[in-house]
């Protein structure tokens, strides 16, 4: 897997998190 990715991946799930009024001290 590219890291590229991954981070790219960890961006839109943060994005998504947010949208849903998650908020986790991970991100």
């Amino acid at each position: 897997m590219k890291k590229k990715l991954n981070i790219h991946n960890i961006a839109e799930l943060t994005k998504l998190a947010i949208n849903e009024g998650i908020t986790s001290p991970d991100f």
